[in-house]
């Protein structure tokens, strides 16, 4: 019977011989694999049909498939990127000189930091902030 908290170590003492050392790190390393997925649930406690996600901090971050509709419009801005707060910022606009606009998404767990101009980890980005940051894309090619 495998020791109820078996490690690497404690497997080459206990057991030298390789088949008792190769089911007892095969045993270890089930039960890591058991605490590495109790601390994924742990750290996300609610889901809302796939659209957000909270963190233990209460923090929530969006989760998208896919570029929703939003009533965010290139006209009367300059080219640059643009973070979209309705969608928590999980989603950003390009737009060009001409006004077209291309939309992105951020992968999941991240958003667009407007500041930087980059997707980041949903915990480094103020997405309530973002449309003060805009005007930074005055500055790009400078």
């Amino acid at each position: 019977m495998m020791p109820r908290h078996a490690s690497p170590i404690f497997c080459q003492q206990r057991f030298p011989q390789e088949t008792h050392l190769r089911e007892c790190l095969q045993h270890h390393l089930r039960r890591l694999t058991h605490m590495l997925f109790l601390f994924f649930l742990f750290s996300l406690t609610s889901c809302d049909n796939g659209v957000t996600a909270q963190s233990r901090e209460g923090r929530t971050y969006p989760l998208l498939a896919a570029i929703p509709r939003t009533t965010f419009t290139c006209r009367g801005h300059t080219a640059g990127y643009y973070a979209d707060p309705e969608t928590g910022c999980q989603v950003y606009h390009m737009c060009d000189t001409l006004q077209k606009q291309y939309s992105y998404l951020c992968p999941n767990h991240t958003l667009f930091n407007q500041k930087f101009m980059v997707c980041d980890h949903w915990y480094m980005v103020n997405c309530s902030s973002a449309t003060s940051f805009y005007d930074l894309n005055h500055h790009i090619g400078e």
